[in-house]
């Protein structure tokens, strides 16, 4: 059997009521999005050097609002179609059946992978103003990495053990935003929360590698849900934990050093 086989019988494992969708027909699209994503970040800091920085805070703030209402419509779309319905957020198969609540739920998952396209712009507003040391190799990894194994998830298991994560997701960056909105408002005493938010973050992701773990063990029979979406899902949280985990403990130490600082010269 070719690759290109193997690709094919893989790509037919979709869901077949997804594929229709904007971007679900093949993840070229996708891929193509990220690549000119990565070669931007990369490029565009190089390019740009010097410039001075442009006046970005409304449409800042604009933009804040609008990825904080897209993540408030997705938890809300994922959270009232699987409450009170039975739904095992941890261990549960996805319904593939053309119901109101499954399609919703779907179509909610569908708008999780298409807003990390959205979020991109935040490495935009990073450029614009005159903020390159903000694209670093976590951010950029992030972003290029969620774009496209949300694609894999909104195109083969659009709900199921996907929901949790994505829903968890969408309210942490709803109170990231708004943090966010208040900073570029001028509201300074505000990044003094970055800290907590990347704790949440840490902690988020502990849990998503947790529900993954849980479903490994099984073996996916008892979940009826794919274990290699599963195995993805862990590695995936590994890395996160590890580059997100490094980074905090970085800023955390250079805290205490400067701090101490101020105190000897105190």
């Amino acid at each position: 059997m070719s690759v290109l086989d193997i690709y094919h019988r893989w790509l037919s494992l979709n869901d077949k009521r997804v594929e229709r969708w904007p971007l679900m027909a093949s993840p070229w699209p996708t891929v193509a999005i990220t690549a000119a994503y990565v070669a931007a970040a990369y490029l565009l800091p190089k390019a740009l050097r010097g410039m001075p920085a442009l006046p970005v805070k409304y449409p800042l703030l604009a933009y804040n609002l609008l990825v904080m209402a897209i993540n408030a419509h997705i938890a809300y779309e994922l959270l009232a179609n699987t409450i009170n319905t039975g739904y095992d957020w941890i261990c549960q198969a996805v319904d593939y059946g053309k119901n109101e609540a499954s399609m919703r739920v779907a179509a909610a998952v569908w708008w999780f992978y298409f807003s990390k396209a959205i979020q991109m712009l935040d490495s935009a507003f990073f450029l614009l103003g005159g903020r390159h040391d903000q694209l670093t190799f976590l951010h950029v990894y992030h972003h290029a990495s969620m774009f496209s194994i949300w694609w894999i998830a909104a195109n083969f298991v659009p709900g199921g053990s996907s929901v949790l994560p994505a829903a968890a997701n969408s309210v942490l960056h709803i109170i990231m935003k708004g943090f966010s909105a208040a900073t570029a408002l001028g509201c300074k005493r505000h990044v003094r929360w970055k800290g907590v938010l990347t704790v949440l973050s840490l902690l988020q992701f502990c849990f998503n590698l947790t529900c993954a773990a849980y479903v490994i063990s099984y073996g996916g029979a008892l979940c009826d849900y794919p274990i290699w979406i599963s195995v993805a899902q862990a590695v995936y949280m590994v890395s996160l934990i590890a580059l997100v985990g490094k980074a905090y403990l970085r800023s955390y130490y250079l805290r205490k050093s400067v701090e101490n600082g101020r105190k000897k010269e105190e």
